[in-house]
C-alpha cells in the first residue's frame, strides 16, 4: 500500500495532480539533513508543517493561483522555508572528517536563509560524491542509488521516479509515477567548493542540471528559464563569492507564449551589500495583467564559535506582501543576535495576512547514532554506553511561546578529533526541532486564544521497552499534545521510530528502517504535562510510565519489508498494519481488543518492484464484524521493468483487473489504458454471481473532443475482454440494445 501524501505535503512549485511519490530529504536519512520527506510522519497546521520525526518546520507559501496546465498537471509557485539551514562537519572524500567543527550555512543566497524558489534540479546529495538527487521545490532529496539499465536510475526511497542520463553534456530527463517527464538542461557550475574544502558558508548546493520543461503524457507542459550573466554579480553573503555564467536563480516560466511567473531581481535596503537578490515575483493575473509579491529583508547577527567565522550577517525575511490594496503581508521575526545567535536563522514568529501569528519554540532533538561528519577518520562509531540515560526535549512553561536569551546548542556538542571512547558523538546526535507551536487569532466572539501544540520529544538508547541487557535497539519516540478545546482539554498522540542500529553513524541509507514510525497511539488526555526526571528504562511498569502506551485509547502497530531485509535498509514499505481500538499491553499485544488488521502481499512470480512499486494482494482481517476482505490486483506497470524507448513514457500505475471478494460477494472491476499516454480508456464492474457487467467507455468524436462517454449495463457469459472499448466512437452499439438495462450516453467533463 503507498499512503497518498496529504494536501499541505504537495509544496512543489510544480505540482502533478495525481502524484503518489514521496520524497526523501538528505541523501543519508541522517536527521540532521531532515529524513522528514520519506515514509515519514507530519503534522499539518493550515500553513505549515512539523516532521514529527526529527522536529524540523516547512513552511509553504503559495505565490499567486494554480494554473493548469494538462488534465493531470498544474503549476504552482510556491516559496517554501524549511528549518534544516545548518550543514555540520567538514566531510572529506570518504564523507568523514579529520575536523568536524564547521557548521557552514545551507540557504539559497538570492533569497533568505531558509527559503527556496527552486522549481527543481538534478544536484549532488549533499557532500556525497559522484551522486545525483532530485531536488524538489519543497528541499526534499531523492538519490537516485538503484540503476535498472545503463544511464538510467531509481530511488531506494519508495518514490516512482525514473532517471535517464542523456550524456555528459546534455543533463537528464525524469519521469514521475504519471508518465509526466521533466527535462534538465540548464547546466549550473562554477559555485560549490571541492567536497574536502567544504568550509565556507553557502559553499555548497548550487551547480547542477536545473528543469528547463515539464510536459505531461498528452503534450501539454510548461517551460522554464534562468538568469546568466551575472558573473561577480552572482548574489553573495560573504567573502567567498565564486564567479560563474549561468546562475541558478530562477528567471520566468511559461506554457506556451504566456508567462505564468517572472522573477525580479535587485537590492534590498534591509541586507545592504547584496546585489541581486530577488525582490519581487509577478504572476499572471487576469485580463493579461500581472500581480506583483514583494519581498523585504534584514539581517540577524549569529555566532558559532571556532573554527566558524566569529559572527556571521544572515539575510532573513521579514515580510511577504501580497499584490492587492490595502496590502496585506506576510511578516516573520528571526532569532539571532547576541545572547540569540544560537538560535540564528530559526523562525520565531509568521503573522499571517489575516491576523493570526504563529509562534514557534526550539528544543533539543536527540538521536542515539554518531553523526559521521562529527567523528574523525577511521574513528568508529560505538553503541550507547550502559549509563545512557533516555535524552528528552522537554516543554516549556506554560504561556512561553518562543525562546529565551539562552542559546541551544543540541547535544552533543563538536568535540572535533576526539575518538575517545568518552566521545559522545560516536554514540549520539541532535538537532533543533520545534518543541512548541502556538497560534494565537481572534475567535469570533472577539477574545483573542492561544492555540498550543507541544511537540515532546525522547530518545531511548536501548528502545522504549528495552534495556541494557535486553535492548531493543535505539528507538525515538514524538509526543504531539493537540491544542485545547472549549474546555480546556487537550488530546495527544504519540509516534515510536525505529532508530538506527547500534554502532552505526548517521540515520542509516535512503528507505532503510530510522525514522520508520512502528506504532502510533491515541490518547484523550495529555499524558505528560510537564517533566519526570530520570525516565525509567524500560518505560513502562514503573510509576512514571504516564507515556507507557497502557494509557492510550487507540494503537496502531506497523511492520515493514526492505529490499535488503536482513539489514533493513532500501525502499522502505509498509507490510502489516494492526489498530487496536483500546489499549495494549506493554509489549503491544492486545487479545481481548477489538481490532482490525490489514497485510500486504503479492502471489507467484509477482514482486513490489515488478508491479510498478506495489503489493498486488490486500488481505483484511480483525474481530469487528464483516473484517474479512481481500483486494487483488493485476498492476500491469508500462516501460517500468524495461525502461522506455526513445519517446515513451514509464506508467506503474496502470491496472488491468482488481477482484474485490467479502465472503460469498465478489466484484471485479477491468481497466482498459491506452499505454502510449496513460489515458483511462474504459472500465467495468463484472458480478459473476449475477452474470452482470456495467461498462464506462470514453470515446474521441471526431472533433478532437475526448470526453465523450457511455455507460451500459449489460448481461453476459462472461466479462468482456480487455478491448470491451475498441471500437470507436459512434460505432459502439447505441444505447437501448444489446441487453443494455440501464445505459445512456453522456458528456463528461
Amino acid at each position: 500500500m503507498r499512503r497518498k501524501l496529504a494536501p499541505l505535503l504537495v509544496l512543489c512549485a510544480l505540482v502533478t495532480i495525481n502524484s503518489v511519490s514521496r520524497g526523501q530529504n538528505g541523501p543519508d536519512a541522517d536527521p540532521d539533513a531532515a529524513p522528514g520527506y520519506a515514509k515519514s510522519v507530519f503534522h499539518h497546521a493550515s500553513i505549515d508543517s512539523v516532521n514529527v520525526y526529527n522536529g524540523s518546520l516547512t513552511i509553504p507559501i503559495a505565490i499567486g493561483p494554480a494554473y493548469p496546465v494538462g488534465p493531470g498537471l498544474k503549476f504552482q509557485a510556491m516559496l517554501s522555508y524549511n528549518s534544516v539551514v545548518w550543514e555540520f562537519g567538514n566531510p572529506g572524500p570518504d564523507n568523514q572528517s579529520d575536523v568536524g567543527l564547521y557548521e557552514p550555512i545551507k540557504a539559497d543566497p538570492a533569497l533568505a536563509v531558509g527559503w527556496s524558489l527552486l522549481a527543481g534540479a538534478i544536484k549532488p546529495c549533499g557532500v556525497v560524491q559522484n551522486s545525483n538527487c532530485y531536488l524538489g521545490p519543497d528541499g526534499s532529496e531523492h538519490l537516485f542509488d538503484q540503476s535498472p539499465s545503463a544511464n538510467y536510475y531509481r530511488t531506494s526511497d519508495g518514490g516512482q521516479l525514473l532517471l535517464h542520463s542523456l550524456g555528459g553534456s546534455s543533463g537528464f530527463e525524469m519521469w514521475d509515477g504519471d508518465g509526466n517527464r521533466y527535462v534538465f538542461d540548464w547546466h549550473v557550475t562554477g559555485y560549490d567548493d571541492p567536497a574536502q574544502d567544504y568550509i565556507f558558508d553557502l559553499g555548497r548546493g548550487r551547480n547542477g542540471w536545473y528543469l528547463t520543461s515539464l510536459t505531461d503524457p498528452f503534450g501539454n507542459g510548461i517551460t522554464l528559464d534562468y538568469y546568466s550573466g551575472l558573473g561577480s554579480a552572482s548574489p553573495c553573503w560573504t567573502s567567498h563569492c565564486p564567479t560563474a555564467v549561468n546562475s541558478w536563480i530562477l528567471h520566468t516560466v511559461r506554457r506556451g507564449t504566456t508567462t505564468l511567473a517572472a522573477v525580479n531581481l535587485g537590492t534590498d535596503a534591509g541586507a545592504p551589500g547584496i546585489t541581486n537578490l530577488v525582490t519581487s515575483i509577478d504572476v499572471a493575473a487576469a485580463g493579461g495583467s500581472t500581480a506583483r509579491w514583494s519581498l523585504s529583508r534584514s539581517t540577524v547577527n549569529v555566532t558559532r564559535g571556532d573554527p566558524n567565522a566569529a559572527s556571521l550577517a544572515l539575510p532573513v525575511l521579514t515580510a511577504l506582501k501580497l499584490p492587492t490594496t490595502p496590502t496585506p503581508q506576510y511578516a516573520f521575526t528571526w532569532h539571532g543576535g547576541g545572547s540569540d545567535s544560537g538560535y540564528g536563522g530559526l523562525l520565531k514568529t509568521a503573522t499571517l495576512p489575516t491576523g493570526a501569528v504563529l509562534s514557534y519554540f526550539w528544543g533539543a532533538y536527540s538521536f542515539y547514532h554518531g553523526r559521521t561528519a562529527s567523528i574523525s577518520i577511521n574513528c568508529a562509531p560505538l553503541g550507547p554506553p550502559n549509563d545512557a540515560p533516555v535524552k528528552q526535549s522537554g516543554r516549556p512553561a506554560a504561556g512561553v511561546k518562543t525562546n529565551g536569551p539562552e542559546p541551544l546548542d543540541p547535544e552533543p556538542s563538536i568535540p572535533g578529533t576526539d575518538c575517545t571512547p568518552q566521545n559522545p558523538n560516536r554514540w549520539l546526535d541532535g538537532v533543533k526541532g520545534v518543541a512548541r507551536r502556538t497560534e494565537t487569532f481572534a475567535r469570533a466572539d472577539g477574545a483573542v486564544v492561544d492555540a498550543v501544540t507541544d511537540y515532546a520529544q525522547y530518545a531511548f538508547p536501548f528502545g522504549e521497552q528495552g534495556t541494557v541487557s535486553d535492548s531493543d535497539g535505539p528507538q525515538t519516540l514524538t509526543l504531539v499534545a493537540h491544542p485545547a478545546d472549549r474546555d480546556g482539554h487537550r488530546n495527544a498522540t504519540a509516534t515510536l521510530f525505529w532508530g538506527a542500529r547500534s554502532g552505526t553513524t548517521g540515520g542509516g541509507s535512503p528507505g532503510g528502517r530510522v525514522g520508520a514510525d512502528i506504532r502510533a497511539a491515541t490518547y484523550d488526555h495529555d499524558p505528560y504535562p510537564g517533566m519526570i526526571l530520570p525516565f525509567p528504562q524500560p518505560l513502562c511498569g514503573s510509576s512514571a510510565d504516564a507515556l507507557c502506551v497502557t494509557h492510550s485509547i487507540r494503537v496502531a502497530q506497523r511492520t515493514y519489508e526492505y529490499d535488503e531485509g536482513p539489514t533493513e535498509v532500501g525502499n522502505r514499505r509498509l507490510k502489516q498494519e494492526t489498530t487496536y481500538f483500546g489499549a495494549t499491553a506493554a509489549d503491544g499485544g492486545c487479545s481481548g481488543c477489538a481490532s482490525h488488521t490489514v497485510a500486504f502481499s503479492n502471489s507467484g512470480s509477482d514482486t513490489w518492484a515488478s508491479n510498478g512499486r506495489h503489493y498486488g494482494i490486500e488481505t483484511h482481517s480483525g474481530n469487528l464484524g464483516g473484517d474479512a476482505r481481500t483486494v487483488t490486483t493485476d498492476w500491469a506497470p508500462v516501460n517500468w521493468t524495461s525502461m522506455p524507448p526513445a519517446g515513451q513514457r514509464p506508467f506503474p500505475n496502470l491496472v488491468n483487473q482488481r477482484t474485490e471478494a467479502q465472503g460469498s460477494s465478489v466484484a471485479d472491476r477491468y481497466f482498459e489504458s491506452d499505454t502510449a499516454t496513460g489515458f483511462l480508456k474504459g472500465s467495468l464492474v463484472y458480478d459473476p454471481a449475477k452474470d452482470v457487467a456495467l461498462v464506462n467507455c470514453r470515446y474521441a468524436d471526431g472533433d478532437g473532443n475526448l470526453d465523450r462517454e457511455l455507460t451500459k449495463t449489460l448481461a453476459s457469459s462472461s466479462p468482456p475482454a480487455r478491448t470491451y472499448c475498441s471500437n470507436t466512437y459512434p460505432s459502439f452499439p447505441s444505447v437501448g440494445t444489446d441487453g443494455d438495462m440501464f445505459g445512456k450516453a453522456y458528456t463528461f467533463q
